[in-house]
């Protein structure tokens, strides 16, 4: 049985925050790192915030869209991304 984009972040929130200590979730869920939110879920979809750069190379992958419509360093990743990529881009957002 395959999980959805959210229940696979929670599932990777618990195991970074136990494994990371600078890291941590708001009460929202959202991981927290230097103050800031880096990941989240919204909409039953995994958000990263990454760098610019790194925000548009998802986009043009095609692994994600801008968040909200909106073109910015957040992106809303894709539903059917394999959940390793997912891990990944989740790590990179915390810098991990």
């Amino acid at each position: 049985m395959t999980s959805s984009p959210a229940e696979l972040f929670d599932r990777l929130a618990v195991e970074f925050v136990a494994a990371h200590p600078g890291l941590r979730r708001n009460t929202r869920g959202s991981l927290v790192t230097h103050g800031a939110v880096r990941a989240m879920t919204s909409r039953g979809r995994v958000v990263v915030r990454l760098t610019s750069e790194r925000a548009e190379e998802v986009r043009a992958s095609g692994e994600g869209a801008a968040y909200k419509g909106q073109p910015n360093r957040w992106v809303e990743l894709a539903a059917d991304l394999p959940h390793e990529r997912v891990a990944a881009l989740v790590a990179e957002a915390c810098e991990l």
